[in-house]
């Protein structure tokens, strides 16, 4: 992304709207493990079925869902992911604080990626080629 946004919700509603602006109709989008039901919800609700994402995380992800209470960071996964949830279905009433830590890293400069499409919130993701669009509707 070439301006990261703070957090998923604005990254969501930047990643529809460069999706629409392009005509494309559908994106693939890569995140941690812990992290995809949350990008699902969100793209849902604010974004619905059209255009079309899909999510997946990363392989070489750690995060251990059958035994997250063993590793603090496992751990502070779930907490994050189950709070973002019960806020986006909700409809969105916490807002993340911008907040900047001198020299630290930056959520970007963490999660950068090698191929440099990154967002802040650690996304990484790919557009498909264009391609037109075919109707399915039938002719009459």
């Amino acid at each position: 992304m070439d301006n990261p946004d703070a957090n998923t919700e604005a990254e969501v509603r930047q990643i529809a709207e460069d999706l629409r602006k392009s005509n494309f109709h559908s994106v693939i989008i890569v995140t941690s493990k812990a992290h995809t039901r949350r990008v699902r919800t969100i793209w849902r609700k604010l974004v619905g079925t059209e255009p079309r994402m899909i999510v997946h995380y990363a392989q070489d992800d750690t995060f251990d869902s059958a035994h997250w209470w063993r590793h603090t960071r496992d751990a502070l996964d779930v907490m994050r992911e189950t709070l973002g949830l019960l806020n986006a279905w909700a409809g969105f009433p916490c807002a993340r604080a911008r907040i900047s830590h001198a020299g630290a890293p930056t959520p970007t400069e963490r999660n950068r990626t090698a191929n440099g499409s990154t967002s802040a919130a650690g996304h990484r993701f790919a557009l498909p080629p264009t391609t037109p669009r075919r109707s399915l509707k039938a002719n009459p």
